[in-house]
């Protein structure tokens, strides 16, 4: 029996944007939260990444929305990123070590248990 593969085509990603409320504008990458656009009093367009983090001020809704678009490709924000997913992993390795530590003393304080 053969089978045939068909190649890999990575589909483009799509920024979808949803008006939820009077001024707030959702974006969504590919079904995940991408970011959000907030509307001030004076008309102006606060842009938000997916960690709620500003982006910037701007004077239409269309800027703002190239705003966000930008943000993943520009190096600075990568690496901003990839420390913020990094940070769980740091936890979890310090508190591992924490508990080996508090095993080992345990250990050294009552070698009979």
């Amino acid at each position: 029996m053969t089978t045939t593969l068909a190649p890999f085509v990575a589909a483009a990603s799509r920024t979808t944007w949803n008006h939820v409320d009077d001024g707030l504008y959702v974006a969504q990458r590919d079904g995940d939260f991408f970011g959000y656009i907030d509307r001030n009093d004076d008309g102006s367009f606060v842009a938000f990444d997916r960690f709620s983090s500003p982006v910037g001020r701007y004077a239409s809704l269309s800027a703002a929305k190239a705003s966000l678009t930008t943000v993943v490709s520009d190096p600075v924000n990568r690496r901003r990123l990839r420390a913020r997913e990094r940070i769980p992993f740091v936890v979890a390795t310090w508190a591992g070590l924490a508990a080996l530590a508090v095993a080992v003393t345990a250990g050294v304080l009552f070698p009979g248990f």
